[in-house]
């Protein structure tokens, strides 16, 4: 669009604008989300390391002060327990998400193929109203 249309032409302007806003954040959007994905890779292994860090130091401790480190068979069974229920936890949590992921995405696509629709409804009903009254004057 040259620059004389859109001074004759405040739709051709809105436009174009809004070309220029949707690229923008259409080139921006894949940068986003591969620094939203390092940063939780960061976070899982420095999750981790504290994690590992933390189980070393307290079994060092023990150690240095004579502290029996073996567990009575109720302790490991309540460990592998709740290492059993996090995990359901964690698995369900994904499902929940990666549904509402897709649920959105359908609602997105039909909300898109919606306004189309409702865009020719408007159309129609402008023609309607202006075949009936003469703005022009």
């Amino acid at each position: 669009m040259n620059q004389e249309t859109t001074k004759k032409n405040v739709f051709a302007s809105m436009a174009e604008s809004f070309d220029k806003i949707h690229s923008s954040i259409e080139h921006s959007t894949p940068v986003y989300l591969q620094s939203l994905s390092n940063l939780q890779q960061e976070y899982l292994a420095a999750w981790k390391n504290m994690m590992c860090s933390n189980i070393t130091l307290q079994q060092e401790y023990a150690e240095k002060i004579g502290l029996s480190t073996k567990p009575m068979e109720e302790t490991t069974q309540i460990i592998q327990k709740m290492t059993e229920e996090m995990l359901k936890g964690f698995k369900i949590q994904s499902e929940f998400i990666q549904t509402w992921l897709d649920t959105s995405k359908q609602n997105i696509y039909r909300i898109n193929e919606n306004s189309t629709t409702f865009t020719e409804v408007n159309k129609k009903f402008i023609n309607s109203l202006t075949s009936v009254y003469d703005f022009k004057k």
